[in-house]
Formats: C-alpha cells, sequence, structure tokens
C-alpha cells in the first residue's frame, strides 16, 4: 500500500500510522479513514454524499457531522479553515486535497511494476488526441488487475504537464441516479482551479444540464440521451477549446443507464475538440442491455481497446521483492502460478510470504488464505445464480481444472452445464477448452478460496467420488498423480490408497519433480506407519525412498533423521540392497563428501554396505565402491582409495545399468584428480556424461558437467568453459538440485571474478554461501573463503578475511596444505614477508612438493611458486619450478572450478626470473599473456604484465627498460579500471634494480 508525503506529514497506509517529522500522531479510525480517501481522490472535488457513503457507510446523517469531522481534521493537521493549504471547501460542492503530495517512489512503482508497455500506449493516444480529436481508451480486465493503478499512475504523469483531468466513478449500478459519474468527472475540472472565469461558467452550465436530467428505470429511453448529447457537446467543446483535457472514468460496466448511453453516444459522435476518455470496466455485464451499450463503445471508430492481463513471473517477482525480501524464486513462481499474475491478489498474499515458516511453495500452499483474498472471491460469487455457485465447489474439488465430463455425470445427466457455467466463464473465473472437455480455473487461487468453503466432510466424499472414477479411468494420462492427490486430500486409509501414493511419488522422482516427490513419499511413509506395523521391511523400502529424494532435494537434515532410521530397519531385517541404498543417500549424492571434511560415519556405513552385499548386486557393488573411493580421496585418503576403485573398476564393464558405469566413471575422474591425467580425465568425463544421459541419471550428468567445465579451465579453453557453465546452468534448473542451485551462482561468483568484477564476485560469493548453507553444505563456506581471499587481497583488505580462512583449518583438516599455501600467496603479495613465509613453512610441512596425484598438486604448488618467487626463496623456487614445469600449458583451478588464478605459465616465469633464467622467464610470460587473453581475463593479464615488467626492468637488457614502462602502463590501466589496489601498489613500487624509476613510455 502506498506511503503518502505532503507538507510536513506522513501517512503510511500498511502502519495505519499519520506521523510528523518522524513524531507519531494519534488520529481517530475516522479521520484516519476520511485523510485517507480524501488523498486517495486528490485529483477531485469529493462530494458530501460520497463521504457520508465510503467513509461513514451511511446514506444519511445529521448535516454538521461532515463539517465537523473536517474541522477535527484540520486541527490535527494545523490546517485553519480561515486559510487552508490542505484541504479546501468547494461550496456546494464538497471538499478537495489542495496540498501537494508525494507516494512513495517504491510504491509508485510497484503499483505499476510491468505496466510499462500500457503507460506508453495511452502516453501513444494522448500525443495523437490533439490532432485526431476526441478519442476512448476502454481498459477492460478482471478485478483487481490493476485497472486504477494503471489510470491513477497515468493521470499522475499527465497533471504533472498541467493537463486537466476530471475522475468519475460509480460505486452501484442504477441506484445513485442518472449521470452521478459524468457530474464526478466534470466537477473534478471544476475543483481543479484550472478553469477561467469565463470557462467555469461553461462548465457550471454542463453540471446543471446533467443534473436536472432525471434518473431512467428500466430499459433506457435513448430520446433523453440524445437530446442531453445535443446540449452537451457544443458545450464541451467550448469549454475545452484548444486546451487538451482528459476525463477518466471508472467501471463503467456498472454505470446507471443514462450514463452509459451518453457514453455511447459520445464515443461513436465524438466532440470536436482534443478530449482524451480513458474509461475502465471488468468482466462483461450479465444484463443484455448493458451488454450491448460496452460494444457499441468498444467497437466505435475513435475506441482504442486495451486489456490488461496478469503480470509476467518477473513482475511479480519484482512486486514480492518489494514487500518481501530475500523470498526464493520457487516462491515467486509458484505465487505467479497460484494468482496468475493478479496484482491483488499477489499483495494480499504478502503476510504469508513474511512468514518464517513458509519460505517453501509446499508450505505457502497449506497456509489459510487471507481474509482479503477470500472475500474477494467471495464478492465475485455473490452475484453468480446459485446453480454456477453450486457446479463451481463441485469444480474446485478436481483441482485447477476439471472434467465436464465427470461434472456432467455427477449431476445425473443435468444437460445445462454449459449453460450454468457460462456466467463464471463471463465473470473471469473460469475458462474452457475449445473442444470444451475440460475447464479451468483462472486463477488457483480463487479455486482454494471457493474449495475451503465447502464443509469438511462433503469434500472428503467428493474427493473419494473422484478416486473411485479415476480407479476406472485407465484413458487419463495424469489419472496416478490425480488419484494419489485425491486420497490424500481425503485422509483415504488403505492399502489401495497407499499403492497410489506411492505409484505417484516414484513418477515425479522418475521426472525430477522432486519437491512432490518428497510431499506424496511424506504422506506415504504416514499412512505406511498406520498400515504397515507388521512389516518393517516395507516402512524401511519407504524410509529409504524419502531419504533419497529429500537428500536430492537438500534437505539434509531431514534426509539423515530418516534414513538412519531406514538403516536401522534394514540391518533388522537384514534388506542388504536398502542398506546399501540408504548408505549412499547419506553420503551426499554430488559430491561423495565434503571436500577435505572427513566423515568417517559415512565413510564406515558405506564400509559395512560393501561387506552386507551378496554376489548378485554388482550394479549396486560397484557405486558403493565408487562412491566410498571418491569419499577416501576427497577427505585426505587418496592410498586407502584405491582398494575400492579398483573394485569398482574391474566390474564396470559388466554392469548391467549405464546409471551405475556412469558413477563408477564419475568416481574415477575424482580419483585421477592430479595434471598428468587430464586428458584421460576429459575423454572420461564425455563417456560418463553420455551414459548418464542415456541412463537417465541427470544428477550424475550435472556432476559431469562440472567436471567438464574444471577440465576446460584447467585446459585454458574458454569457449569450452562458458558452454558448460550454461549446459550446467540448465541442467540444474530442470532438477531443482540442492547442491545444483549453489554452485550456479559459485560458477558464475568464478566466471565473474575471472573478469575482474571484484564487487559482482564478492555479491555472488555471499549468495552461493547463503544458498549452500540452506542446504547444508559446507563447501559453500569453503568457497566463499577461497573467492573472498582472492578479492581482499586484490583490494588489500587481507585482514578482513583472514578469521574466516583461519576457521576454515579447523573445518577441513584435510585442506591445510591449499589453505596454508593460499595464505603464504596472498600475504607475499601484501609485502607481509615474515607472515607469508610462515604459512609457506606450514603448507610444505610434509614436503614442497608432493606427489603428482594429489587432487591439489597443482593447486597448492602454483601457490606456494607465486609466494616463493616474492619472497625471494631460490633453493624452494627451483623445486617447484622443476615440479610445475611440465604442466606449463595447464591454468590453475582453485577446487572444483572455483575460482581460477589464469595461466600456470605466469607462475612459472615468476619463478624462472626469481632463479634469474630471463629468457626462460620471458618465454614464459609471453605464453601467459596469451593464455590471460585468451581466457578473457584482465584481472590476470594486469598482473602478468606487471610481473613481465618486473622481469625486464631487473634484467636490464637494451630496449628493456622502455618495454618495461610500456608494459607497466598497460598493466596501471587494468588497475585503475578494476580497481585492483594490490596491483597498483605494486606498479608504484616497480623499480629497476640500481635505478630510480622506470623511463616513460614513448
Amino acid at each position: 500500500m502506498p506511503v503518502f508525503r505532503f507538507a510536513e506529514y506522513e501517512l503510511d497506509l500498511d502502519q495505519a500510522e499519520l506521523s510528523q517529522a518522524g513524531a507519531t500522531i494519534a488520529l481517530r479510525p475516522l479521520l484516519f479513514d476520511l485523510l485517507v480517501h480524501l488523498l486517495r481522490n486528490r485529483h477531485r472535488v469529493v462530494s458530501r454524499e460520497e463521504l457520508l457513503r465510503e467513509v461513514w457507510g451511511v446514506e444519511t446523517l445529521s448535516a454538521s457531522s461532515i463539517p465537523t469531522a473536517i474541522n477535527s481534521l484540520r486541527n490535527v493537521l494545523g490546517d485553519p479553515a480561515a486559510s487552508p493549504r490542505l484541504i479546501r471547501t468547494v461550496p456546494t460542492k464538497g471538499y478537495r486535497f489542495a496540498g501537494s503530495v508525494e507516494v512513495a517512489a517504491t510504491e509508485r512503482r510497484i503499483l505499476t511494476v510491468g505496466r510499462n508497455d500500457e503507460l506508453d500506449f495511452l502516453a501513444s493516444v494522448m500525443d495523437m488526441t490533439p490532432a485526431r480529436g476526441s478519442s476512448v481508451v476502454l481498459i477492460s480486465g478482471e478485478p483487481g488487475i490493476g485497472k486504477t493503478h494503471l489510470v491513477e499512475e497515468f493521470a499522475r504523469r499527465a497533471l504533472s504537464t498541467g493537463l486537466a483531468i476530471g475522475f468519475g466513478r460509480a460505486r452501484r449500478t442504477d441506484d445513485e441516479g442518472a449521470y452521478v459519474p459524468w457530474r464526478n468527472a466534470l466537477s473534478g475540472w471544476l475543483g481543479a482551479d484550472r478553469p477561467r472565469a469565463a470557462r467555469r461558467g461553461r462548465l457550471e452550465s454542463i453540471l446543471s444540464l446533467l443534473a436536472g436530467v432525471p434518473p431512467q428505470e428500466g430499459h433506457p429511453d435513448l430520446s433523453s440521451p440524445e437530446t442531453t448529447l445535443t446540449a452537451l457537446l457544443p458545450a464541451l467543446e467550448r469549454f475545452v477549446g484548444n486546451e487538451a483535457g482528459m476525463l477518466v472514468l471508472e467501471d463503467i460496466d456498472r454505470w446507471d443507464a443514462a450514463s452509459l448511453t451518453l457514453l455511447e453516444a459520445i464515443s461513436n459522435a465524438p466532440p470536436d475538440c482534443p478530449l482524451l476518455l480513458l474509461a475502465t470496466m471488468r468482466s462483461a455485464p450479465r444484463d443484455t442491455w448493458r451488454a450491448k451499450a460496452l460494444g457499441k463503445i468498444a467497437s466505435a471508430p475513435r475506441t482504442s481497446p486495451l486489456l490488461l492481463t496478469g503480470l509476467s513471473l518477473d513482475a511479480v517477482k519484482t512486486l514480492i521483492a518489494a514487500r518481501a525480501p530475500g523470498c526464493a524464486d520457487a516462491l515467486a513462481a509458484d505465487v505467479h502460478r497460484r494468482t496468475a499474475g493478479n496484482p491483488f491478489f499477489v499483495t494480499q498474499l504478502y503476510p504469508l510470504l513474511l512468514s518464517a515458516d513458509s519460505r517453501q511453495p509446499s508450505k505457502l500452499s497449506q497456509r489459510p488464505l487471507p481474509t482479503g483474498v477470500r472475500a474477494a472471491v467471495a464478492a465475485r460469487l455473490e452475484v453468480l445464480p446459485k446453480e454456477t455457485r453450486a457446479l463451481l465447489e463441485s469444480a474446485s474439488v478436481y483441482g485447477t481444472s476439471f472434467p465436464l465430463a465427470h461434472l456432467h455425470e455427477s449431476r445425473s445427466g443435468t444437460p445445462t452445464l454449459l449453460d450454468d457455467l457460462a456466467p463464471a466463464v463471463s465473470a473471469g473465473l473460469v475458462r474452457l477448452s475449445p473442444q470444451p472437455v475440460a475447464g479451468e480455473f483462472c486463477h488457483e487461487i480463487v479455486r482454494e478460496a471457493i474449495y475451503a468453503q465447502i464443509p469438511h466432510r462433503q469434500r472428503t466424499e467428493a474427493h473419494l467420488d473422484i478416486a473411485a472414477r479415476l480407479e476406472t479411468d485407465k484413458g487419463d494420462s495424469r489419472r496416478i498423480s490425480l488419484l494419489a492427490d485425491h486420497y490424500v486430500a481425503a485422509g483415504e486409509q488403505s492399502e489401495r490408497a497407499l499403492a497410489a501414493i506411492e505409484a505417484a511419488a516414484l513418477s515425479a522422482r522418475d521426472s525430477y519433480d522432486t519437491p512432490r516427490a518428497a510431499e506424496l513419499l511424506g504422506c506415504a511413509l504416514k499412512l505406511g506407519e498406520a498400515l504397515l506395523a507388521e512389516s518393517g521391511s516395507r516402512l524401511s523400502e519407504l524410509e529409504t525412498l524419502l531419504g533419497e529424494v529429500l537428500a536430492r532435494l537438500g534437505d539434509r537434515e531431514h534426509a539423515r533423521e530418516v534414513l538412519h532410521r531406514a538403516l536401522a530397519s534394514a540391518r533388522e531385517h537384514d534388506r542388504s540392497d536398502l542398506f546399501g541404498r540408504a548408505a549412499l543417500a547419506l553420503a551426499p549424492a554430488f559430491f561423495p563428501i565434503e571436500v577435505g571434511a572427513s566423515d568417517f560415519e559415512q565413510i564406515n556405513l558405506l564400509e559395512e554396505a560393501i561387506a552386507r552385499l551378496g554376489p548378485g548386486e554388482s550394479d549396486l557393488a560397484a557405486r558403493i565402491n565408487a562412491r566410498l573411493a571418491a569419499a577416501l580421496h576427497h577427505s585426505g585418503h587418496p592410498s586407502a582409495a584405491i582398494a575400492p576403485m579398483r573394485a569398482a573398476w574391474e566390474t564396470s564393464d559388466t554392469l548391467s545399468s549405464d546409471c551405475a558405469r556412469a558413477e563408477v566413471i564419475a568416481a574415477r575422474c575424482t580419483v585421477l584428480a592430479g595434471p598428468d591425467h587430464l586428458q584421460e580425465r576429459r575423454a572420461l568425463a564425455q563417456d560418463g556424461l553420455e551414459l548418464a544421459l542415456r541412463g537417465g541419471d541427470l544428477e550424475t550428468a550435472l556432476l559431469f558437467r562440472l567436471l567438464r567445465t574444471n577440465n576446460a579451465l584447467e585446459a585454458c579453453e574458454l569457449g569450452d568453459v562458458d558452454l558448460e557453465i550454461r549446459l550446467f546452468e540448465a541442467l540444474s534448473s530442470r532438477l531443482g538440485s540442492g547442491f545444483g542451485r549453489w554452485y550456479v551462482l559459485l560458477l558464475q561468483a568464478m566466471r565473474t571474478l575471472l573478469r575482474g568484477d571484484l564487487a559482482g564476485a564478492e555479491s555472488l560469493a555471499f549468495s552461493l554461501a547463503a544458498e549452500g548453507a540452506r542446504v547444508s553444505d559446507q563447501n559453500a563456506a569453503l568457497s566463499l573463503g577461497a573467492i573472498l581471499g582472492i578479492v581482499r587481497s586484490e583490494q588489500e583488505r587481507i585482514d578482513e578475511v583472514l578469521p574466516l580462512v583461519s576457521s576454515l583449518l579447523d573445518r577441513f583438516p584435510a585442506l591445510t596444505r591449499p589453505i596454508h599455501a593460499s595464505l603464504a600467496s596472498a600475504l607475499s603479495q601484501a609485502a607481509r614477508d615474515n607472515e607469508a613465509e610462515h604459512h609457506f613453512r606450514r603448507a610444505a610441512a610434509s614436503g614442497i612438493v608432493t606427489g603428482v596425484d594429489d587432487a591439489f598438486f597443482l593447486e597448492v604448488n602454483a601457490l606456494l611458486g607465486l609466494a616463493a618467487a616474492r619472497l625471494r626463496m631460490t633453493r624452494e623456487a627451483n623445486k617447484i619450478y622443476e615440479a610445475l614445469l611440465p604442466f606449463q600449458g595447464h591454468g590453475v583451478v582453485i577446487g572444483y572450478s572455483v575460482a581460477s588464478l589464469g595461466s600456470l605459465a605466469r607462475v612459472l616465469g615468476m619463478l624462472a626470473a626469481s632463479l634469474k633464467d630471463w629468457d626462460r622467464a620471458e618465454h614464459h610470460f609471453l605464453v601467459a599473456l596469451r593464455q590471460n587473453q585468451g581466457m578473457e581475463s584482465p584481472l590476470w593479464v594486469g598482473h602478468t604484465l606487471f610481473e613481465y615488467a618486473s622481469m625486464l626492468a631487473i634484467r636490464g637488457r637494451r630496449g628493456d627498460q622502455r618495454r618495461a614502462a610500456q608494459l607497466a602502463a598497460e598493466s596501471r590501466v587494468i588497475a585503475d579500471t578494476l580497481g585492483l589496489a594490490s596491483l597498483r601498489t605494486m606498479l608504484d613500487n616497480l623499480r629497476p634494480d640500481g635505478d630510480s624509476g622506470l623511463p616513460t613510455p614513448a
């Protein structure tokens, strides 16, 4: 709702609060409503009759009540009646709010979010009006779609240009008297202080003319409106003259007969003056004469139709973000689906969106509908015939869509089904398919409101009746899913219901509708506990299934709870197959274990599962061995991973399942992490991806997309990197994977950092950490530390991230080497040599160079190489150089595509320069420049230019100083452009050996 600001006051409708300079002012409810009504209708004069009806809610009252309330309000606002600045009295007419009013900028945007095209259309019609003459824009759409907000926003913009505007609306149909909307609209002109005396007299004569026409009864007599039109058109033409004007005529489908007939006549014979009429209407009226009149208005030559439909998903996201920030996209998508983008329904759901326990769509839909929604739907149903309302109740039990054949049968063959539905179709509540064979509620939230008012017992009987029909209707493609829904809704407790719910859950799981699968399996397990008390093995199956889908969904805490029950039950009933599946589901499906965090409980369970399996379960045994090998490798025990990996690999060609073979290949790719296996890993990833896709295992396919991204990043092939990232994002979106959601953000952060956008990378890093925490993935915190470490190092703010990085040492003991190596590199870049050397020694405690099969070989030695070169540790630099030289064509990748340090050749160049091997150093820097430019990474190009310039300045051959100055100048441009404070400092300190500074390049 809007916040109105006027003078020194602010009126917040959400808080129902008036404040002055920040201090709250006590205001009686009646005075508050009175002020709100005046503010909302500030563009026109508000009559005493309207105030009685809209504020007091009565038709008659003491003559002194309104002036007394107005004076009280003036006293509160410090607005004396003798010289009012805010509320003015228009003699014999009413009152008008005359103060300058500002609607909060955010609310203005909210009111018309997603309506820019419609506003542009109205502006184009307005622009054409002076040359074209008078015209009508007929704005239609269902209640709540935003017609009033649209015309108010357009009027606000038009008012800023000095345009005269009048507003006319009708609250009822024929009981207000003839021409009331016209008199309201034209009175708005009169109260705008715009007409000069002569023109004011002309307008008053028009109002007198309209006021003198008696009300029309029943079917309209066209003679009176025609007579009125004959006198009105010349008067309007004389009044408007050459100055453009606009009348806003609201809810014309509710107007009295005379007013509507007059509008019809004006539409077909418009006055010869630049007058724009904006007329709004809801759905088609039921009155035949009114429908005909509206049809003639719509088909008039100078009428332009403008139909408002529901907002787009993006617009709904914007609408929600303004009032309920932080809501997940899935939640916004659910709101959009339920409301079909109707802004009123969207805003009515705000209280649910702000509720802490309603962050998931499934939980949101279980909450009672807000009173405003139920009242709005009830008002739309109230005008429908009794037969139509009963039919909609029956239809609502089916769901958002409903089969007409079933409804026809349930009505004992009553032939008037379509006739009874017609009023609901006209009211915009339902729509029919072209055949028609089915109907559909236009808004799911309307269906929910109708369904909620049906007595519980009646609903249960209806659901069971529909389920009985579906049990025999084999032709419905959605039968399994619908059958489960109706059994759940009815609370049916039978083996038949359990079988239907489980079948629907498995169908949802196989189609990767994981949230629905989890919801249905939860219902099945609850039902199973009541029905299968003596069949623990059967319950174990349901628990395992539920645990698997919860793990896939990312609800790991709930998954662990369910899977531990399944493990205990599988042990008790000697179900080695279920034990193995539960153990696999307990180990995170994407990474077999958090990288660097040793979870020996999971490892022990995998080992127990292998021991329990019999000889006939080779596919499951291979999957468990593969998962165990990867888990041991990631937790810092690579030698222990050899035996299970060999056991899985030796059977891979004999496995019956493509999915099992794909999982074995994925584990082998993980174990072959050293840089000397890059080409083998690339070939394996291709084979594994094909197997996973052929077997329909999209989760393992997602893993291969990440492995392929990592391989392309290490090979410095940017085109492949970006292609794989796009494919990863698409597949992750399809899966709804908890892991995939945060890793999409991680890959975006990696590419953003590669481009040198430090602020963008930081923002994405915090987003991925929040998303990772939501699914309890420890690696998200590790990734945040890695990205922030690079960002803060480049910003010369390394102290800010040291506590975070230090905390990672405790959480990830298997990552001691890479974390210390990262600190050594960052601190040496900041010229904090003593601290850098301390972390260097810690990282090299078990040897400066480890085996090439170490998963962190390239990452750790590249980071230590950067530190050794800067710290002039010659002996260590030589060892690292020799170890890294065979992989000079590689890129340096942190973790699984967490970040890229660019070309390894830059590190080799720095190491060679520290060893005074100038020619090799120059060769490496030229390679690094080419690769980093190919990776479109100005961040690492800038550093390479600096390091190359530094080497040339020290080497001191002929032409080196001038070339060094050119390279340094190019590096400084990048540093300034990207805001790389650390690189700027290093450039400022760049001096050739024995010289005071670099020469200025020519």
